[in-house]
C-alpha cells in the first residue's frame, strides 16, 4: 500500500498533471481570441449570403416587374422607340410622347420600391428615363448593358448619398439596379430593347445589419457557454487522467507479461514453421525426422527424444529418429510391440487416450525401463497424426523435473501433427517415386513393343511380296491359258483366286504404308497445303473424271509437316469421297481456318454418309462397313490418315449421318 501511495505522489506532481493550471492561464485569452475570428467569419459569412440572396431576390422581382411592363406599357413604347430613331437627344428630351409615357410608367410603379426606370435601344442610346436630363445619354460601353442586351439580366447592390427618384431627390439609399432584356412577343427570343429599374432595398440591408449584430452577439454567448462548460469538462478530466494514469502503471505491467507471453508464443510459432520449411524443404526423410525432432527437444527444453512409427500392417514401433541418448543400446529397447512389455506402456496410454500423456516422475512408476536407464525424470508421449489416423509417437524426456503447462502441451499436439504431415509427405514421395519408375518401365515396354510390331507388319508384309506375286503370276496365266476350256465352275474358281491374290497384294502394301508412317516418315518442314491438294488432283484425275466429281476447296494455308505423308492424307480422304457416293454426282470440298494453336482441316461430301455407332470403328485397322462387292478396300486408309495425323501432333473425326453425306475433320500444330 505504501508503494502504490508513493506512485499516487508522483503522479499528482508530474508535469503531465498540469492541464488545469495551465488551461485556467492560457486559455482565456485564447478563447477570446478564437470568439472574435469566429463571431468576425460568421457574420461576414451570414452577410454575404444574405446579401447573395437579397440581390436574387430584388432581381426576380426586376424581372418580374420587366415582364409586367412589357405585358402592359410595351406596345406605346415599342411604337415611341421605333418614332425617335431619327432624332437629336435635345429634340428626343423634347418630344411630346416622354410626358405620356412617364405618367403611364409612374402610374404602372405605384406601390412598389421602385424609384427609377430606364429604357435603353440597342444601339445603347437612353431613350426613356423617369430622371428626365438622363435621356438621350450613350450607355453602349455600359458593361450591364451589354449583358443585357446579349440576354443575360445582370444587377448590381450600389449605395447612393443622393439620388432622384419618382418623387423627388432622396439621400443615403441602398439600391439594387438591374439590367433586364426585353424580348419580342410571342416568340420571346429576339431582343427589341433594355430595361433598367433601381429598387430601394435601404430597409432590408439595415434588416441584414441587425441581424448580424444579432448573430455576433449570440455567436460570442454561446462560445462563452461553451468555454464554461469547457472548464467544467477539464476539472473533470484532470481528475480522471490522474486515475487513468494510477491504472496505467497497472496496465504497464500486465502488457509487459503480456508481451513475455507473446514473445514465447511467437518463438514457439516460429519453431513450427522453422519446422514446416524442414518438411517442405528437405528431400530425405531421415534427415528431416532427426531435424525436426532436434527443434522439439530445443524448444520445449527437454534432453532426449525419438519419433517412432508404426510399421503398416503390424504393431511395431520402428524408431525412425533419435536424440540425445547417452547409450546407443537403449535406441534399440524401442524396438518392440506396443502392447507387448512395459516399455510400451507410456505409448499405450497414449493410444487409449488419443492425445498427450504426461508422466511426471519416471523413476518411481511402473515400466519405461529405456527412460529409466537414460536418467530420465519427466517424460511426454504425444501422437504422431494426420487427420484421424495415429501414425507413431513423439516421445520426450527430461533428465530433471518438470512439469508441463496446457500451452506446451498444445504446442507438442501442433509439433506432432507436422510430423504426421511430413510422414505422409514422405509417404506419397515414395509412392509417386515407385509409381514413376514403373511408369517408365511401363513406357519403355511399349516403345519396345511398337517397335517391334511395326519390324514384325514391316518384315511380314515385305516377305508376303515374293510368293503372293509367285501366286498372282501363276493365278494370272492360269486365267489367260484355260479360259474357256475348262467348265464354267473352273473358269469362276480360278477368276476368284486371282481376285483373291490381288487384294491380298493391295492389302500388304497398305499395311506396309502403314508400318511405315512412324519409322520412315521425313523430317518436317514447310509444306505448301495448295501445292499438295493440286497433286492430289492430279493423282486422282481418272477417278474424278469417271464419276463426274466436282472437287473445290477454299484458300489452304502452308503447314508444317511431311509432305509425303499428308498428301496421302490427302488422297484417302478425297478418294474415299469419291468412292463411297450414293448415286448422285459426287461433290467434295476442302476448307481450313485457324482454331486457337491449331489449323482446323475439313473434307465435306454428299456421300452415303456413316451411322453414328461407327463414327469411331472407321479408324480402326481392318474395320470395313461395307463388302468388296459393294465397295473396294482394304480397311487401312482410314487407319492410316489417324496415324499420320497424330504422328504431326494433331487428332482427326468425323461428323456424318446416314444419306446426309460426311465431314472428315483433322487438325495440324501451327507451329511445331
Amino acid at each position: 500500500m505504501r508503494l502504490f501511495s508513493r506512485r499516487r505522489k508522483t503522479v499528482q506532481d508530474s508535469p503531465t498533471f498540469e492541464l488545469l493550471r495551465h488551461f485556467s492561464t492560457a486559455s482565456f485569452v485564447s478563447i477570446l481570441i478564437a470568439m472574435a475570428i469566429v463571431a468576425a467569419i460568421l457574420t461576414v459569412f451570414y452577410r454575404n449570403m444574405a446579401l447573395r440572396e437579397m440581390i436574387a431576390m430584388a432581381e426576380r422581382q426586376n424581372v418580374a416587374l420587366t415582364r409586367a411592363f412589357a405585358n402592359s406599357l410595351w406596345p406605346q413604347f415599342r411604337a415611341f422607340l421605333a418614332s425617335v430613331t431619327h432624332l437629336t437627344d435635345d429634340e428626343l428630351r423634347a418630344h411630346a410622347d416622354i410626358a405620356k409615357l412617364h405618367a403611364a410608367v409612374v402610374s404602372q410603379m405605384n406601390g412598389v420600391s421602385v424609384l427609377k426606370i430606364k429604357v435603353y435601344d440597342l444601339q445603347g442610346r437612353t431613350v426613356f428615363s423617369t430622371e428626365a436630363k438622363q435621356i438621350g445619354e450613350n450607355k453602349s460601353k455600359n458593361v450591364g448593358f451589354l449583358f443585357a442586351r446579349s440576354g443575360t439580366v445582370v444587377s448590381e447592390l450600389t449605395h447612393r448619398d443622393a439620388f432622384s427618384a419618382f418623387a423627388g431627390v432622396i439621400a443615403d439609399r441602398d439600391l439594387i439596379s438591374s439590367y433586364v432584356p426585353i424580348r419580342r412577343a410571342p416568340a420571346g427570343i429576339a431582343i427589341e430593347a433594355v430595361f433598367e429599374l433601381y429598387q430601394d432595398v435601404t430597409p432590408m440591408l439595415k434588416s441584414i445589419e441587425e441581424t448580424k449584430r444579432l448573430l455576433t452577439l449570440g455567436v460570442i454567448a454561446v462560445l462563452g457557454c461553451l468555454y464554461l462548460m469547457l472548464m467544467f469538462v477539464v476539472r473533470r478530466a484532470d481528475k480522471i487522467m490522474k486515475r487513468q494514469e494510477n491504472a496505467r502503471q497497472g496496465i504497464e505491467n500486465d502488457l509487459a507479461a503480456r508481451t513475455k507471453e507473446l514473445e514465447r508464443s511467437y518463438h514457439d510459432t516460429q519453431t513450427l514453421h522453422e519446422i514446416g520449411c524442414t518438411i517442405l524443404q528437405t528431400p530425405d526423410d531421415a534427415i528431416a525426422l532427426e531435424s525436426i525432432l532436434a527443434h522439439c527437444v530445443a524448444a520445449r527444453g527437454f534432453d532426449v527424444g525419438s519419433i517412432r512409427l508404426v510399421e503398416p500392417g503390424t504393431q511395431i514401433y520402428r524408431v525412425a529418429a533419435h536424440l540425445g541418448y547417452l547409450n546407443a543400446a537403449n535406441i534399440e529397447r524401442h524396438r518392440s510391440k506396443v502392447y507387448n512389455g512395459a516399455t510400451g506402456r507410456l505409448t499405450a496410454q497414449m493410444l487409449a487416450s488419443e492425445g498427450p500423456v504426461v508422466e511426471p516422475n519416471v523413476q518411481e512408476c511402473e515400466g519405461l525401463h529405456t527412460f529409466k536407464h537414460e536418467g530420465v525424470r519427466s517424460a511426454v508421449a504425444v501422437p504422431v497424426r494426420s487427420d484421424n489416423e495415429i501414425l507413431g509417437v513423439l516421445q520426450l524426456g527430461s533428465r530433471s523435473p518438470r512439469g508441463l503447462e496446457p500451452e506446451e502441451l498444445r504446442w507438442l499436439e501442433a509439433a506432432g501433427s507436422l510430423i504426421g504431415i511430413a510422414v505422409q509427405k514422405f509417404q506419397l514421395f515414395d509412392g509417386l517415386k515407385r509409381a514413376k519408375e514403373d511408369l517408365k518401365e511401363s513406357v519403355e515396354e511399349l516403345a519396345r513393343s511398337n517397335t517391334e510390331l511395326e519390324q514384325f507388319a514391316y518384315v511380314a508384309s515385305h516377305d508376303l511380296q515374293e510368293p503372293l506375286r509367285m501366286i498372282t503370276g501363276y493365278t494370272s496365266l492360269l486365267a489367260r491359258r484355260y479360259r474357256g476350256k475348262l467348265d464354267n465352275d473352273a473358269d469362276e474358281f480360278i477368276g476368284f483366286a486371282v481376285d483373291g491374290a490381288k487384294r491380298m497384294q493391295a492389302m500388304i502394301n497398305d499395311l506396309l504404308d502403314y508400318s511405315r508412317i512412324g519409322s520412315q516418315g521425313k523430317e518436317f518442314a514447310p509444306t505448301d497445303s495448295e501445292l499438295i491438294f493440286d497433286r492430289t488432283l492430279m493423282g486422282l484425275q481418272v477417278a474424278i473424271e469417271e464419276s463426274g466429281a466436282t472437287v473445290t476447296h477454299d484458300p489452304l494455308p502452308t503447314v508444317t509437316g511431311d509432305g509425303i505423308q499428308l498428301g496421302r492424307l490427302f488422297q484417302n480422304l478425297i478418294s474415299n469421297a469419291i468412292k463411297y457416293r450414293n448415286g448422285n454426282t459426287p461433290v467434295v470440298h476442302v476448307s481450313c481456318r485457324q482454331c486457337d494453336h491449331d489449323w482446323l482441316f475439313s473434307i465435306n461430301d454428299n456421300g452415303i454418309g456413316i451411322a453414328p455407332q461407327h463414327l469411331e470403328r472407321i479408324f480402326q485397322i481392318f474395320q470395313r462397313l461395307h463388302t468388296d462387292n459393294q465397295y473396294q478396300g482394304t480397311g487401312i486408309g482410314l487407319a492410316s490418315c489417324k496415324k499420320i495425323v497424330e504422328r504431326h501432333g494433331g487428332k482427326i473425326w468425323v461428323e456424318s449421318e446416314p444419306c446426309k453425306g460426311s465431314t472428315f475433320f483433322f487438325t495440324i500444330p501451327a507451329k511445331i
